[in-house]
């Protein structure tokens, strides 16, 4: 591995674990055992290695989900697979990380929201619309105004005054907002495939 992608992978790891705020440049290198000479000769400032770091957890992230989609056979495997996948990165994630990016770098925060906003938008619609073919999720629904609620009431986990995380852990807002969402636009026989896959999982914990 090349010794920037190294850093870019080794500093998002201590960003996301750490907050950002009180991971410094010479934190990194202590942490990856590189100079920090050699940081800032590939990146200008902390700002610029913090972009990079998050368009690779994005990248990565997007890499994940695709292979759920790929190795599921209808979409609520798809369901379990994403909630799965995200619960686990959500307990990963130190409880400042967010709050650190959105007040000490606002641009970035905002335009990573953005970015996840119209992305997650488009993949749910597109979600909405496998499970409508399949039998498992309603017919007749407003798939366009679905998707911009789910994705709106994601986004409100990160509200602090609605959801203090000292009462209420961000992986089980995020699991009961996903699982009651998916409920809610599931058809009979959806909901019956729904339960028995999170049963199955309970086996597999």
């Amino acid at each position: 591995m090349e010794v920037k992608q190294r850093i870019i992978e080794g500093a998002g790891q201590l960003f996301i674990k750490e907050g950002i705020r009180r991971v410094t440049m010479d934190y990194i290198a202590r942490r990856l055992g590189v100079s920090k000479r050699t940081i800032y000769e590939l990146f200008d400032d902390k700002t610029e290695l913090l972009k990079a770091c998050l368009q690779h957890i994005m990248q990565e992230n997007d890499a994940q989900i695709e292979e759920v989609q790929n190795n599921a056979s209808n979409v609520l495997e798809v369901v379990i697979g994403a909630l799965v996948y995200g619960s686990k990165a959500i307990k990963e994630i130190s409880p400042v990380y967010f709050d650190d990016l959105e007040v000490h770098y606002p641009a970035l925060w905002q335009e990573t929201i953005n970015h996840k906003r119209e992305e997650s938008y488009n993949d749910f619609q597109a979600l909405v619309n496998r499970g409508i073919k399949e039998g498992y999720f309603r017919e007749g629904l407003n798939i366009k105004l679905v998707a911009k609620i789910f994705i709106e009431q994601m986004n409100a986990m990160s509200r602090k005054e609605v959801f203090p995380p000292d009462l209420f852990p961000a992986s089980e807002v995020f699991e009961t907002l996903f699982l009651n969402f998916i409920r809610g636009i599931s058809t009979v026989d959806g909901i019956k495939e729904l339960e028995a896959l999170l049963e199955s999982r309970k086996w597999e914990e």
